[in-house]
């Protein structure tokens, strides 16, 4: 049975670095099959309108927009090293010969982020894996569950120039509401605020770089929709240089406009 929405509705978007990537795509899938969570099918589907700002550290005006549609398709379970993990493929509007995947690791009624695969005319040009896999999410949901976890990320993108990344990350995952959203029918969801750092190296030309990352992401969870609704998220990109230190800053913000569910 194929369950088809598209609710019409307004956006606005936002994005980052290579590991600002990593790091939003994480708090967008959840994968498992403990009772009053979701379990996935083959085919199973979410497009979301996102709306990208890239703001003035020092005044938070806007610099530049970028709107463009983002969908997440599951693909399957395969075996990633010592791990069997959830295969999911991402793409985007604005860049159609670019697709990712992202791969979470399911223990009982936890979800984990193993990492990420980017590719560019299907050649792999990035890969980010935890040592670890880092908690994302605990099921079942419920107003105050609250937990944090911690872990070590490694990779290279051969767009960025960077022929390596390392760097230690922390977040904290809470579950702070129950809303009922208006898309444009009313939707239950769970609000859940996640915040975090991550702070490392990265090496261009040679050279390495220190980098500090920090983001906070609201986003609103349906279990009938087994996907995030809407999510706005701001991350704060530091990157030091023997030359000069920059800093970026974007707003995101993602509103579901279409799902299928087989």
């Amino acid at each position: 049975m194929v369950k088809t929405a598209k609710p019409k509705i307004p956006v606005k978007p936002a994005i980052g670095v290579v590991l600002v990537i990593l790091v939003l795509a994480a708090s967008y899938i959840y994968l498992t099959t403990e009772k009053g969570a979701p379990s996935y099918s083959v085919g199973d589907r979410w497009t979301w309108q996102v709306t990208r700002r890239q703001l003035d550290p020092l005044t938070d005006n806007v610099i530049s927009t970028l709107t463009y549609d983002q969908t997440v398709e599951y693909l399957g379970e395969n075996t990633s090293g010592n791990y069997r993990a959830g295969i999911f493929r991402l793409t985007i509007s604005s860049q159609p010969s670019q697709y990712g995947k992202l791969l979470r690791v399911v223990e009982g009624g936890e979800v984990r982020e193993l990492g990420s695969e980017s590719f560019e005319n299907d050649s792999k040009v990035s890969e980010y894996i935890y040592s670890e896999p880092i908690l994302l999410r605990k099921f079942p949901l419920a107003v105050g569950l609250k937990f944090s976890d911690s872990g070590n990320v490694s990779g290279n993108d051969n767009t960025a120039g960077a022929q390596s990344v390392s760097a230690f990350e922390i977040r904290t995952t809470e579950v702070t509401a129950r809303e009922t959203l208006m898309l444009p029918v009313a939707i239950d969801t769970y609000k859940i605020r996640t915040w975090g750092t991550s702070t490392g190296t990265m090496t261009v030309g040679g050279s390495t770089n220190r980098i500090f990352l920090s983001w906070e992401e609201n986003l609103w969870y349906s279990e009938s929709v087994k996907e995030a609704v809407k999510s706005t998220t701001e991350t704060t990109t530091v990157v030091l240089t023997q030359l000069a230190t920059s800093v970026t800053k974007t707003q995101e913000e993602r509103v579901l406009a279409s799902y299928t569910l087989i």
